[in-house]
């Protein structure tokens, strides 16, 4: 693929911050779309949007993680040595007090594959993790 601009629109609104998080466990889901392979890709946007749906098991789904509007956030970090290269990405929501039903999320997957979908307030819809390499 050759080099493309990569610009932004003066004047565009853009709002900052995320107004819903939804989850789902690796092992409920049926099947993950692909991305577009990086050395064969024709375009930048073929790298990170997914053409096709997230398919869940039969009785399974992506469930509400509720998170203050606007006071969460999807970090990407470019981390490794020169010829390395990757992203660490990171998932930060706040959630009000310390409710029982949220500190018992908390316990039962921090060990566990997951796959968060971010609907961002600009309307962008991320996506972090998949079932190589879930989050």
């Amino acid at each position: 693929m050759n080099a493309l601009a990569v610009q932004w629109p003066q004047g565009r609104f853009n709002p900052a911050g995320i107004t819903k998080v939804y989850y789902a466990f690796k092992d409920d889901i049926l099947s993950f779309p692909s991305l577009a392979d990086p050395e064969t890709a024709t375009t930048y946007a073929s790298l990170v949007e997914l053409a096709n749906p997230i398919v869940m098991k039969s009785g399974k789904l992506f469930n509400e993680l509720y998170c203050t509007v606007e006071e969460g956030e999807l970090k990407s970090t470019l981390v490794g040595p020169r010829d390395g290269k990757g992203y660490e990405n990171m998932l930060e929501i706040s959630f009000p007090g310390n409710e029982s039903l949220f500190l018992g999320f908390k316990a039962a997957s921090a060990n566990r594959d997951i796959v968060f979908v971010v609907v961002e307030k600009n309307k962008k819809v991320r996506v972090l993790g998949s079932l190589e390499d879930p989050a």
